[in-house]
């Protein structure tokens, strides 16, 4: 499968065009971090006298399901077809390391 990169921010495999940023996932993670800020800073009476509960308790799983997806889009982006190209060494080293690195300085 041939893959290359577009000139607008699209990475082409040999069937479609994939964009390589979604603005809306990022603006997505954004207000469940917010949520999650608030949730961690306010007690939780604040949020039962305004009756946000049904809303701003779902960051958590908000979050959980944008990870999902980004992860999956990911693998779909570099053309993986089945599960044993989605566990290939180059991939997993380079996720591993764009998250044990900041885990490992921030740990220090």
């Amino acid at each position: 499968m041939k893959k290359s990169r577009g000139n607008k921010g699209e990475y082409s495999t040999s069937q479609e065009k994939i964009p390589l940023y979604i603005p809306q996932i990022d603006a997505l993670k954004g207000l469940a971090i917010i949520a999650v800020v608030l949730l961690h800073a306010l007690p939780v009476g604040f949020f039962l006298l305004i009756g946000s509960p049904y809303h701003i308790w779902h960051a958590i799983p908000l979050f959980i399901l944008i990870a999902g997806f980004t992860g999956a889009y990911a693998y779909k982006r570099y053309g993986s077809k089945t599960l044993k190209e989605c566990y290939n060494p180059p991939l997993l080293v380079r996720r591993f390391s764009r998250l044990l690195v900041p885990f490992l300085f921030a740990g220090v």
